[in-house]
Parts: C-alpha cells; structure tokens; sequence
C-alpha cells in the first residue's frame, strides 16, 4: 500500500454525524423536561409496588 497523500483531520459533515447530533438533542430535551416536571409536580414512590416490578 503507498500513500500518495495526506488529508489532515477536519470536521465531518452533518450527513454523516446527524443521528448523533439528533439523538444528542433529544436526550437534551429529555432531561431538560423531566427536571422541569420534577420542579412543578411533587410524587412517592410506593415501595410495594416498586418490588412487585423487580419480581416481573
């Protein structure tokens, strides 16, 4: 194998990264919304039923 050139590093193009970048920002908003619901809304958690879905 010869090299016959150099390509130095460079930023890829969004076709190539716009899954990334798209699940990226869903996780963003996701957790930008459950902070903002756990601010406005007040919950327990009821133990027995926690256990009862370990156990399925």
């Amino acid at each position: 194998m010869w090299v016959n050139e150099f390509i130095p590093a460079q930023p890829k193009k969004l076709k190539e990264i716009r899954g990334l970048v798209i699940a990226d920002y869903q996780n963003y908003l996701e957790k930008n919304w459950v902070k903002e619901l756990r601010g406005k809304y007040e919950f327990t958690i009821n133990p027995e039923a926690l256990n009862y879905l370990k156990k399925q």
